[in-house]
């Protein structure tokens, strides 16, 4: 019997400050009800602003994880993003033993931070408790597997709800001069997220010789903001790089309309996918992006875009020089291939594989 309501777990969700904290989530809950399949959520909606805030928003979300486990009857419960609930869903899984799905995302697995890390050995146990793993990439599922030392539980491929193929498409270019190259960022202004890398590398472009300006394209927020603007002063940029702040993800294709590039340079080794480089090579923007974690699931070198090594200014540099010399075909080569490795990763291709597969696992659980 197919699924038909399901208790959706996460810390991260989208609010009216926030919108695109936790979207990913929130284009999961809607996939499933597109579906057929209702979803209870205990989730942390948006980014708390201070230590007690956090502590606050943390202190109801356990509480409601506790009632809703312990009173409610689920089928299947899916937790998305695990490091943060799962000594709590270790101490509730003694008391109710339902289809447990534990979704990995990031540093739940490589962790980023000190209370990761010890969060990590939680994790792990929770993972090998459930009857089903899933992760964003074939990068990811080799990483749990071997942090598991187990067969068990199977681990699934789904990459983070997909691209919205309807949204994200190629659209004209808004462009101002031909001789004018606009470098685009689109991420978090945080530790290891690579925007200085970006920075740095425009900064040398402009005492290059190559015959066109340079300008910089920068989306996103982040708690590294204010080192992010000293850096473009210090570098004499603040004419060069326009920073635009946080934008709702669907207004996200109408920045990927005025990039000539899209540059994903982070050295973030918990870097599960990257779906935004999806998005833009979607939008028929040519990406060139770091050889590191779930982003080599996409980008081929020479082939679906560029590739570079992390945090290394002068290689970005170079790939982007590469990518300018290149023949006119051999970039619609690119780009044309770009758009079609989007399209593998369609969000309704993404849901639909993604629910048969709980379907079908869900099923196989019941007659056991």
């Amino acid at each position: 019997m197919p699924l038909s309501k399901i208790l959706v777990v996460s810390n991260m969700f989208p609010s009216e400050g926030h919108k695109s904290f936790g979207i990913f989530v929130q284009k999961f809950v809607f996939q499933m009800g597109h579906h057929g399949i209702a979803c209870d959520l205990v989730v942390i909606k948006g980014r708390g602003r201070s230590a007690p805030e956090k502590i606050a928003k943390y202190l109801v979300f356990y509480f409601r994880l506790c009632i809703y486990l312990l009173f409610k009857e689920y089928e299947l419960v899916y937790i998305h993003y695990v490091a943060h609930v799962a000594p709590l869903l270790l101490v509730l899984k003694l008391f109710r033993k339902p289809f447990f799905v534990c979704n990995f995302h990031g540093g739940d697995l490589i962790p980023d931070t000190k209370n990761e890390e010890l969060l990590l050995p939680f994790s792990l146990q929770l993972a090998r408790k459930s009857q089903l793993c899933v992760v964003p990439s074939h990068y990811y599922k080799r990483v749990l597997a071997e942090r598991m030392k187990t067969d068990k539980p199977e681990i699934l491929v789904s990459a983070s709800s997909g691209v919205n193929s309807a949204l994200f498409l190629p659209l004209e270019k808004k462009h101002q001069e031909p001789n004018i190259v606009t470098l685009g960022y689109v991420s978090r202004i945080d530790k290891e997220k690579g925007w200085d890398t970006f920075i740095l590398a425009i900064q040398k472009l402009k005492k290059r010789d190559t015959g066109y300006t340079i300008k910089g394209l920068m989306v996103g927020t982040g708690a590294e903001l204010p080192q992010l603007r000293s850096l473009i002063e210090d570098c004499n940029l603040a004419n060069d790089i326009q920073l635009v702040g946080e934008v709702p993800n669907h207004e996200l294709p109408a920045y990927f309309a005025q990039m000539d590039v899209f540059i994903f340079p982070t050295r973030r080794s918990s870097e599960s996918l990257g779906l935004v480089g999806l998005e833009a090579m979607a939008c028929g923007v040519p990406v060139i992006a770091s050889e590191i974690g779930g982003i080599t699931d996409y980008v081929k070198h020479e082939y679906t875009g560029l590739l570079v090594d992390p945090g290394n200014e002068e290689d970005l540099v170079e790939k982007i020089i590469l990518w300018k010399s290149f023949p006119e075909g051999q970039k619609q080569q690119i780009i044309r291939a770009g758009i079609e490795m989007s399209h593998s990763f369609d969000m309704k291709v993404v849901s639909k594989a993604l629910i048969d597969q709980l379907n079908q696992r869900f099923d196989a659980y019941q007659r056991r």
